[in-house]
């Protein structure tokens, strides 16, 4: 394994644009991080950055999942018979609060504030913080998203630590935690705060079992290489090659996947021309 390369993304095996590892015999060992480009001047490749931002933008989506989630319903609660059962009365008691539910919504809006102020203070933005948390969550995405190069060029700062687990330190690197009078703080620079949002979203899609992403068996229009992702509920396909970069909503897909050889490569040739 290739550990600490500098020349490779941080991200390391979760990187979106990995490497695979063979041995001599080709047998698969493992994935290291993408090589950088001159451009990749923050340590993450372009496809991790870019996989940073959309996790941003979706975090108000896990929010709202997670919300729906912290009363299980009757299905939830008979796939599950470890939650505690309801006395029998004539009306229907509540469903018992999922608190590990509650602790990652919170959890998420908590590293959101933190982050999202020092992107302000960086870029030297407003901040209207509203009073409804789930407004201020919308309200404080929408800015790291405007200012996410300023994310990117952040240096080491302490924002409070906190975890869905019993102590706030659980679950954070330990060389990056520090203690004062019984506080605990975590310190991150911005790729690193950058790829703590994308973990959010992805305990969130794990909490919640909505599955995020699919390979598509398809090339991409633009660069033939078998790259395309589909987002699911996201109306985003995209090309996860940072060189190509090729966008496109759902309904383009759908006209893709109907397309003939022939107008496929017509179709590409065309999606070329008019993105030069």
């Amino acid at each position: 394994m290739i550990e600490n390369d500098p020349t490779r993304c941080r991200r390391g095996e979760g990187c979106a644009d990995a490497t695979e590892l063979r041995d001599a015999e080709e047998r698969f060992i493992g994935k290291v991080g993408a090589l950088l480009s001159a451009l990749d001047v923050c340590g993450l490749c372009g496809a991790c950055v870019r996989f940073a931002r959309y996790a941003t933008s979706d975090l108000r989506r896990d929010w709202d999942d997670l919300d729906e989630a912290k009363y299980p319903t009757l299905e939830v609660r008979l796939r599950h018979p470890d939650l505690p059962s309801q006395p029998r009365i004539k009306l229907h008691s509540p469903a018992p609060l999922r608190v590990d539910a509650v602790d990652l919504r919170d959890l998420i809006a908590h590293e959101v504030d933190w982050i999202c102020a020092s992107v302000v203070d960086a870029a030297d933005a407003g901040r209207e913080w509203p009073h409804d948390s789930r407004d201020r969550l919308d309200e404080a995405c929408q800015l790291i998203i405007i200012h996410f190069d300023t994310l990117l060029t952040l240096p080491a700062t302490a924002h409070p630590a906190r975890s869905i687990a019993a102590e706030p330190w659980e679950g954070h690197p330990p060389d990056a935690l520090t203690c004062e009078d019984g506080v605990w703080w975590v310190h991150r620079d911005g790729p690193d705060m950058a790829l703590r949002l994308w973990d959010l979203h992805t305990m969130a899609e794990l909490f919640t079992g909505r599955a995020g992403s699919d390979l598509l068996p398809v090339p991409c229009p633009a660069c033939q290489r078998k790259s395309l992702v589909r987002e699911h509920r996201a109306n985003r396909v995209y090309c996860r090659r940072p060189k190509c970069d090729l966008f496109m909503g759902d309904d383009a897909y759908e006209e893709l996947r109907g397309k003939t050889p022939t107008d496929f490569l017509a179709w590409s040739r065309q999606l070329a021309e008019d993105a030069t």
